[in-house]
């Protein structure tokens, strides 16, 4: 059975991480054309950042602040397009997984997300190209 996975698929993976690089200066009509679809991307990660949020705190009993939330989810959007990353948001299945999983605070998250997956990158995974699609 010939099953597809990443390295079948797209081939050799990088296994440094990439390079830092500023954008281009953009022309005005450049400019005029990309600030809807901006904006647009910005009110759908805002928004799923604020639902994932009102969701964990229905679990927890708790309340979030809601201008840290977007301030943090924006300040590491701005910083990640300078690595070439798309924008995201808080995952609520992720965040559901860590609150049944006895995650009570953004530590533990920020301990196996910030933490495990980049050693995983810098220690030269080479799992990662036979994961299934």
């Amino acid at each position: 059975m010939d099953i597809a996975t990443i390295g079948s698929q797209f081939g050799e993976m990088s296994r440094s991480l990439p390079a830092l690089h500023l954008p281009a200066a953009a022309d005005i009509q450049m400019v005029r054309e990309l600030v809807h679809p901006a904006f647009t991307i910005a009110m759908l990660v805002a928004m799923q950042a604020l639902l994932c949020g009102v969701v964990t705190d229905g679990m927890l009993d708790d309340r979030h602040d809601s201008n840290q939330e977007l301030v943090g989810q924006g300040v590491a959007n701005l910083i990640g397009l300078l690595f070439g990353c798309l924008p995201v948001t808080g995952a609520v299945a992720r965040s559901i997984a860590n609150v049944r999983a006895d995650g009570r605070s953004p530590w533990r998250a920020w301990c196996i997300r910030g933490c495990c997956w980049p050693c995983c990158l810098l220690l030269r995974w080479s799992a990662k190209s036979h994961c299934r699609l």
